[in-house]
């Protein structure tokens, strides 16, 4: 699942109009296939280089405006709650990773779980209390999070003990865990993190993401991302420069910016979906060929699509990617197709507990919230999109 949006201007202006049928090579992941032919992550134990980390920061930042619609926050707070069970909660000093909460708002615990119809747990915070946990309310003003990230990444700097650093936004669902991993070769770290250390094990791979994009350039999605510790100054001074920038810029200059000077610079990244191990300046010299040929196709235009023109429809085990995109702009336009809503919302109610769930409005409605058995009725899901 690859992203080629147009450039943001004509995004923000596109009409909601069907879309042609797109010219084949443009399909998301082509340049993949005539680039990186048989491009998928090896097994762990096949891997090149040892994952041995001596410490992995794990950033999330959390943003709840007080206008937002109560469909966007029930679902931005069913992401933070996943996130906080599956990931924080399980964790301990002695597995390494350290955890970096940034938020403008933190709820009370009780209220926060209960406008998600799941149980409160027994512990007087929303986040955990713990000596490798940190939570910290922001109030400076970004219009986006990678700001956040310079700040915490500054604030890290000082730790002799990591590795590598992982950041998140709020539009992230997971960690979803892997079918199987090499517990050996995790150097003590979480099995959740097994993609992510098997990607990282090809020579020169300096950032792992759940996503591999080319918008406007190649890049990974900087929703879930995971950089080598060694590479720090490169995403904190582009990060840091967005502080200041509006949303575009701060798209091609802080998520998009990083990834270029170090491909130019002889570095590679792996992305997950679609998978894509060590790519590199050479392979993004091939992807510039190819899109001057055939050009590229977003799977979730800025614009409406029939089913008959889907560009995808699901994707395969939610662990194979460890993160997942259930949030954001194509979120709140319905761009995402049901079946992949169904199976994020049915993994979600398997893994975390059944829970309110919400389908954004179309345009002149009001939103759908449902509350349903999500492990088995997926209907609910497809009857909430069709109205």
């Amino acid at each position: 699942m690859v992203f080629f949006l147009p450039p943001l201007a004509a995004a923000a202006a596109a009409p909601q109009t069907l879309q042609p049928e797109p010219n084949p090579a443009a399909l998301p992941g082509a340049f993949l296939a005539e680039c990186m032919p048989g491009a998928t992550p090896p097994p762990l134990s096949n891997a090149s280089q040892p994952f041995a980390p001596s410490g992995v920061l794990v950033h999330l930042h959390y943003f709840e405006p007080p206008e937002m619609e109560a469909c966007e926050r029930a679902n931005k707070r069913t992401n933070l709650a996943f996130f906080l069970a599956h990931a924080v909660e399980p964790s301990t000093p002695a597995d390494g990773l350290f955890f970096h909460i940034t938020a403008n708002v933190l709820p009370p615990i009780g209220e926060f779980y209960a406008s998600i119809g799941l149980p409160t747990p027994s512990r007087a915070t929303l986040v955990p209390e713990r000596a490798n946990v940190r939570a910290e309310l922001t109030t400076r003003a970004a219009t986006t999070d990678l700001c956040y990230r310079a700040d915490v990444i500054r604030q890290q700097e000082a730790r002799r003990n990591v590795s590598y650093a992982l950041f998140l936004n709020d539009g992230a669902r997971g960690p979803f865990p892997p079918s199987s991993s090499d517990a050996a070769a995790l150097g003590g770290a979480p099995a959740w993190l097994g993609r992510y250390a098997a990607a990282f094990r090809a020579p020169s791979v300096k950032a792992v993401g759940s996503m591999i994009t080319c918008e406007h350039d190649a890049h990974l999605q900087s929703w879930a991302l995971m950089i080598d510790w060694a590479s720090r100054a490169n995403f904190r001074d582009a990060y840091d420069a967005t502080c200041a920038q509006d949303k575009e810029a701060a798209i091609l200059g802080g998520e998009i910016g990083p990834h270029i000077k170090l491909l130019d610079a002889g570095g590679a990244i792996s992305g997950l979906f679609p998978p894509a191990l060590g790519f590199s300046g050479a392979h993004r010299a091939c992807m510039h060929d190819h899109i001057a040929r055939g050009g590229c196709t977003n799977p979730l235009p800025f614009v409406q699509t029939p089913p008959s023109q889907a560009h995808w429809d699901d994707v395969g085990d939610l662990g194979e990617y460890t993160f997942v995109k259930f949030g954001g702009e194509q979120w709140r336009r319905r761009l995402m197709p049901e079946p992949y809503v169904a199976h994020v919302t049915r993994e979600t109610a398997r893994l975390l507990g059944n829970a309110s769930g919400c389908v954004p409005a179309a345009p002149g409605a009001a939103s759908t919230t449902y509350v349903a058995d999500l492990r088995s009725d997926s209907e609910a899901i497809s009857r909430a999109h069709r109205r």
